[in-house]
């Protein structure tokens, strides 16, 4: 009676530690970092954009103010938010957006317990019975109702310029020799929209100056030049 009523304890602890091993940081534990360096990290609460829109998204990629600095992909349950909220203050996030998919029904093997008995009978000099109480765990198909999820974690970018305008640099990678550097973004009405600078538009050049590198751009990244002028050629 002892060895059965053990086991079902055992399993029951079981249970309840994978259930809270994996519903703890699930944020955390896909975070992808898309930027590091350049931008500023927040100390204050991180404000949170519930199921954001392709709208909402596009417009804080697009927005001078803000950098992507990593995001987390995975098929789950509605997860609590607090979680993303965790995620972001590690990451030194001051927003973070959430867009859900459409759910979907998943099957999954779990364990239940079946209650069991055994009655155990007694002859000879001692007469009687005993019944012992216990479970037995038995695999059984569930069903969950799960959710394709993003988190994108926003930060304010270290440096601004008022011309408007944000630059993508080619990837630093061995043996990348492109050294082509682009719009990454651009303000909606400031002067680089008003000179008609549009996304992924080839950097020429800016101030009269040559853009030939991503290092001739790092000083007006950093905020060191101010940009008055920028020449792009359209693809």
């Amino acid at each position: 009676m002892k060895y059965n009523s053990m086991k079902s304890f055992l399993f029951t602890i079981l249970g309840a530690f994978l259930l809270v091993g994996c519903g703890t940081n699930r944020y955390e534990e896909h975070y992808s970092v898309i930027s590091v360096g350049d931008y500023t990290s927040s100390k204050e609460q991180p404000k949170l954009i519930e199921i954001a829109n392709k709208k909402q998204l596009n417009s804080l990629k697009n927005n001078g103010n803000y950098i992507l600095i990593g995001k987390s992909d995975f098929f789950d349950i509605y997860t609590p938010r607090t979680l993303a909220i965790d995620c972001a203050k590690k990451h030194g996030a001051s927003l973070v957006a959430l867009e859900l998919g459409k759910g979907e029904i998943i099957e999954y093997d779990a364990i239940k317990h079946v209650s069991t008995t055994s009655t155990t009978y007694f002859y000879g000099d001692i007469q009687g019975t005993a019944t012992t109480y216990g479970s037995t765990p038995v695999v059984v198909k569930e069903h969950m109702l799960c959710y394709p999820q993003t988190a994108y974690f926003f930060a304010k970018r270290e440096f601004s310029n008022s011309f408007g305008v944000s630059f993508q640099l080619p990837e630093n990678i061995p043996g990348n020799k492109d050294k082509t550097v682009r719009v990454l973004a651009v303000q909606k009405g400031s002067q680089a929209e008003k000179s008609g600078i549009k996304k992924n538009d080839i950097v020429k050049s800016i101030n009269g100056e040559t853009i030939s590198s991503p290092d001739d751009v790092i000083p007006y990244i950093k905020g060191t030049k101010i940009i008055k002028t920028i020449k792009v050629s359209h693809e």
